[in-house]
């Protein structure tokens, strides 16, 4: 007992569970404010009826449709929008929304959204545009709207008052405009423009409502904007057309897919298709009948989503004759459609299909409102209870299913039956079947019914499907039938005639085994048949032994009635009825020849009209003369008995009748024009002081052209427009002209320093804007550097093909030796000096220490005071420079004062810089500075190195060290030197 309590308990949780699953709480809520009301949107995509309910902030709410303690609840299902007016006392309130599904179970409340907006209540006072996005909405309620446009739209909206909306699109699609109205209610009139500050009626361009969808006391009209421009904003308009009240709402969406279809419905796959003008993806996502679909691009619990840019979709992997639940959304400028639902339905198992054999006594159960819907939506029934057969007949043949013993819960009903059958390798689904017949009856009255079916195939396996119907939605019936399969006389299935000629027609039936013998009997139009072994007034009797069976001997377009009936009589059973009639007309007979309106001559001047005629020929009732050229069936160029044409080269024409039952032989001629039409040829843009060569048809005997000559071609280099006249000793004349147009030339002009010192070079520049370059050394770059003298040459070509050149002569400048020497001793003691001389008649000169210009130094002499390494660079008169030896200067010694104390110990320390080039470097650097111990630091300050420096500097190798920054410290021997920058090492 408690075992049995346990489980009771497991399945009420899981039973819970499962429905809590399909209606989760709400969570994706939108707050739109408005003056006067404020929207809230929710996009859970939970199917049912939303409430919000508000109050003032931090009020309890309520559950299920009662309010809490100072809340007010609304409800709307509209795309879960729900429309307050709080109070204006409310500065700050909170909102909860909870949804009641379809389910018949209500969601727990949401977390609340609090509003700070103060909004005022009563009518709209003609607010300014409202900014809308996609997936949003707003509700159109008010006692009446400002405003009072007498016409707007083309069509004139009626006096009243109206609202205007802005929205701004995103996207270049054709949105959807939806409209909820109460079904009852007149329904607003929509118009949409390009947001401007013209606010004119006739400004707008109303919208049409594309289709409509009735939901009980509401209906949703579905409006299409148009391809609208992104990032254009758009003056939406609704016009109350005199109503006092309106109740209206509207939402602006991305497309949405319509006149959705299913087909080729099988165990494991379902095709479906659809029309939109979507402008991005469509996603469609599948899964068993009650799951929760997902949002956007991600899928739901057991759903699986798709995602297509086409048109149909196939959903497979389907277990068969299993309900699903298909969900379509679609995609624009980033935002998502709500999901629209639909219901389908895999096949049955074909393999599992009962089958029938001949004689077989059967049930078809009909269980009203219990009836397993089946998948197949056959003709004419509604696919309320499938259950299909399968079938292999012995014999090729007819076959009947004999109903009887209707049996019915309830009288004065109608019960149907549709039955249908096809071979099943034409596929498990619902296309294909061929129809067999209905079964209606209404109890108590039923007669036993025999529908014949066929012909079938011996040995070819069939489907038989029963598909039924009740006119009253709570009945149940039962039909009993037999599978027949004895010998009849069946009547044959006759098929129209094909194969029809102006004296003969084919005749053929679906089966040649479907009678002993086969009759057939035709004559004019409306003719009434016999029966049996004779033939009727005006009608012919013909005893085919094979099928197809050709009739022969008939007359051209006239109209015949064809009859068929079976010959029984060998087996006892007499004759069937006749099956007909079918009417055809014989065909047409074909034209025999073409002439032409110049006689026997095929010939004419280029373009010149001329007359085509048929020759021979009749038609057949509703058949006509087709004239084509090119070949037979080409181009079609008219009809009837003669046309206009006027080739400009040989052109092969042609003509044939055409009927319903047939085209028949074409016939041709051939036109050849005298001469070629006149076309001048040549180049007609040339650049300045170019040629280019004029020239007509080479067919013509006679040609004058406007400059005078009466050659073929000319040779022109001039602008201007050209004339050409061609006669022909027939008569035939024709005419052309040409423009030819100049271009003006490229005028490069080089530009660049023309003079060069010793080891220096100059850039030369052609100017931009040209397309190609090409200088006298082969360089194919707008610019040219170069070191050596010499006379430069570029040619240029520009857009249009124009060449042109420029030179520039580069000269070679001398530069004058420059040295230095001391006029004294270059070792002494701090106080002393010697003055350093430089080479005279430069133009001017400065004075290097350690490398560094010394500030001033600009004359021909220096007189140097502090130990250091000098040098001098010197410009002459053509500014180039050379740069001088250099002389090392010793400072060993200061002075000693009185009491024999170093006077300004650091004096010449102070001025001891350390010298390091290059910095960075691939681990090789020269240090010049004062004669010391160099000391080489890592970046944590550990030695890694250290160095004698001389007089004449140090080359330091750090290539052995790692790549990284490095510290100089140099000891001389009055002072302690810090390189005021690291050194780096990079390789």
């Amino acid at each position: 007992m408690k075992k049995s309590i346990f489980l009771i308990v497991l399945w009420l949780l899981t039973i819970t569970n499962l429905i809590l699953a399909q209606c989760p709480t709400p969570s994706i809520i939108t707050l739109v404010k408005d003056p006067g009301a404020l929207i809230v949107h929710s996009t859970s995509g939970i199917d049912g009826t939303y409430y919000a309910e508000y109050g003032a902030s931090g009020f309890t709410p309520g559950t299920n449709s009662t309010a809490g303690p100072g809340g007010t609840l609304v409800s709307s299902s509209f795309d879960g929008m729900n429309i307050i007016s709080p109070s204006s006392s409310l500065a700050t309130y909170d909102v909860y929304v909870r949804v009641l599904c379809s389910n018949g179970t209500w969601t727990a409340n949401s977390q609340p959204y609090t509003s700070n907006h103060s909004m005022s209540v009563g009518p709209t006072l003609y607010p300014s545009l409202i900014h809308l996005g996609v997936s949003q909405g707003l509700v159109l309620n008010s006692p009446i709207w400002p405003g009072d446009m007498q016409s707007t739209c083309y069509f004139g909206f009626p006096t009243g008052s109206e609202m205007r909306f802005r929205f701004d699109n995103a996207d270049n699609t054709d949105y959807e405009l939806i409209q909820r109205v109460p079904s009852s209610s007149p329904v607003p009139l929509v118009g949409i423009k390009e947001l401007d500050t013209i606010f004119a009626p006739s400004s707008y361009n109303c919208l049409n409502v594309s289709y409509s969808v009735n939901e009980g006391s509401f209906t949703k009209y579905y409006y299409q904007t148009g391809p609208l421009v992104p990032g254009e904003s758009y003056d939406i308009i609704f016009d109350a057309q005199d109503l006092t009240q309106v109740n209206s709402s509207f939402f602006i969406n991305c497309p949405a897919p319509i006149n959705i279809t299913k087909s080729n419905i099988t165990p494991t796959s379902i095709d479906i298709g659809w029309s939109c003008n979507c402008s991005d993806s469509i996603i469609i996502e599948h899964g068993f009948s009650g799951f929760i679909p997902g949002l956007e691009l991600q899928p739901g619990t057991n759903g699986t989503v798709a995602i297509t840019n086409a048109s149909s979709h196939t959903i497979s992997g389907l277990i068969p004759f299993t309900e699903y639940d298909v969900y379509i959304r679609t995609v624009c400028g980033g935002n998502f459609t709500v999901n629209k639902k639909y219901k389908m339905k895999s096949a049955k198992n074909c393999n599992l299909f009962t089958q029938l054999n001949c004689g077989d006594y059967n049930q078809f159960d009909y269980d009203g409102l219990f009836a397993l819907r089946g998948a197949w939506d056959l003709g004419g029934a509604d696919s309320s209870e499938e259950q299909v057969f399968t079938f292999i007949p012995s014999q090729t043949g007819m076959y009947s299913m004999h109903f009887y013993d209707l049996f019915a819960n309830a009288y004065n009903y109608t019960y149907s039956v549709n039955t249908y059958f096809k071979p099943v390798n034409s596929g498990c689904n619902e296309q294909g079947w061929s129809f067999i017949g209905n079964i209606l009856a209404s109890p108590p009255a039923f007669n036993d019914t025999t529908l014949t079916f066929g012909p079938l195939t011996a040995g070819v396996t069939y489907y038989i499907a029963l598909d039924g119907k009740s006119f009253g939605s709570t009945q149940s019936y039962r039909y009993s039938f037999q599978l027949q399969c004895s010998n009849i006389c069946y009547i044959p299935l006759l098929n129209s005639p094909s194969n029809v000629s102006p004296t003969a027609a084919t005749i053929n039936v679906a089966c040649s085994n479907c009678f002993t013998n086969g009759i057939i009997e035709y004559g004019p139009s409306g003719f009434v048949p016999g029966a049996g072994g004779n033939p009727g007034a005006g009608g012919t009797i013909v005893y085919p032994t094979t099928f197809p069976y050709t009739i022969s001997g008939l007359s051209p377009y006239t109209s015949y009635d064809v009859y068929m009936r079976s010959d029984c009589t060998g087996s006892g059973l007499g004759f069937s009825a006749n099956n007909g009639p079918k009417t055809f007309f014989t065909c047409s007979s074909p034209p025999l020849s073409i002439s032409t309106s110049t006689g026997n001559s095929n010939s004419n001047c280029t373009g010149d009209s001329i007359t085509l005629y048929r020759v021979g020929g009749e038609l057949a009732p509703g058949s006509q003369f087709v004239w084509y050229s090119g070949s037979c069936g080409g181009t079609m160029i008219g009809t009837g008995d003669s046309i206009i044409v006027a080739p400009l080269s040989t052109t092969a024409y042609f003509v044939r009748a055409e009927s319903q039952c047939g085209n028949s032989i074409c016939v041709t001629k051939s036109i050849i024009p005298l001469y070629q039409n006149l076309q001048i040829t040549g180049i007609d843009t040339i650049c300045i002081g170019q040629t280019t060569t004029l020239a007509g048809n080479t067919s013509w005997p006679s040609y004058t052209w406007s400059t005078g000559a009466n050659t073929s071609s000319i040779s022109v280099g001039t602008a201007g427009t050209y004339y050409l006249m061609v006669n022909a000793p027939n008569g035939c004349t024709d005419s052309d002209s040409i423009t030819v147009v100049t271009l003006p030339a490229a005028l490069p002009v080089i530009t660049g320093d023309p003079d060069i010192c010793p080891g220096a070079s100059t850039i030369l520049d052609a100017g931009a804007g040209y397309t190609n370059y090409l200088w006298s050394n082969g360089i194919t770059s707008q610019t040219l550097t170069t070191a050596s003298p010499g006379n430069y040459t570029v040619t240029v070509t520009d857009a249009f093909g124009c060449s042109a050149s420029d030179s520039m002569m580069v000269i070679a400048l001398s530069s004058t030796p420059v040295s230095i020497t001391a006029s004294g001793n270059t070792t002494f003691c701090q106080g002393d000096s010697v003055v350093l001389h430089a080479s005279p008649g430069l133009a001017n000169y400065q004075w290097y220490r350690w490398n560094t210009p010394i500030s001033g130094a600009n004359t021909q002499n220096y007189s140097a005071k502090n130990r250091g390494r000098y040098k001098c660079i010197g410009v002459n008169a053509s500014l180039c420079s050379d740069t001088s030896n250099t002389i090392l200067v010793s400072v060993p010694c200061i002075s000693v004062g009185p009491n024999h104390e170093r006077i300004d110990e650091f004096f010449e320390s102070k001025r001891e810089v350390i010298h390091v080039f290059p910095n960075p470097t691939s681990g090789v650097f020269f240090i010049d500075a004062p004669p010391g111990l160099l000391q080489v630091l890592n970046s944590f300050g550990q030695l890694v190195d250290k160095f004698t420096i001389g007089e004449s500097g140090k080359t330091l190798d750090l290539s052995l060290l790692p790549d990284g920054i490095y510290f100089l410290k140099l000891n001389t021997e009055f002072s302690s030197l810090d390189y005021q920058n690291s050194i780096k090492s990079l390789r």
